[in-house]
């Protein structure tokens, strides 16, 4: 499960955006366990960012750990006005495909 994204720096406008391959590496378990998605690319920057986001630059949720990005999908969807759903979330299985990001969801009714 790999993805290509490209990104850029909101507060570094100046700089180009950049393409980041990433890799899922942990699927999510609703309420306490994040989704860990592995940065591929840019090791040797992955430092000077990490250094450059400050926990407040970054959504709710959402945190970078060295060359790891944790979602916390509990507190992103309350961050967003969806946290009504997150206790009927029974499972959530994230995958990839060529250009697209797939969500796969149970829930419970």
């Amino acid at each position: 499960n790999r993805l290509t994204v490209r990104a850029r720096a909101s507060r570094l406008d100046f700089l180009p955006p950049v393409t980041i391959s990433l890799q899922i590496e942990q699927q999510p378990h609703l309420p306490d366990t994040p989704l860990v998605i592995r940065i591929l690319s840019l090791p040797g920057l992955l430092s000077v960012a990490g250094s450059l986001l400050s926990p407040s630059s970054l959504p709710p949720g959402i945190r970078l750990d060295r060359e790891r990005v944790l979602v916390d999908v509990r507190q992103l969807l309350e961050s967003r006005g969806f946290a009504e759903v997150v206790p009927l979330i029974e499972r959530l299985h994230v995958t990839s495909e060529e250009g697209r990001l797939l969500l796969d969801v149970d829930v419970r009714i």
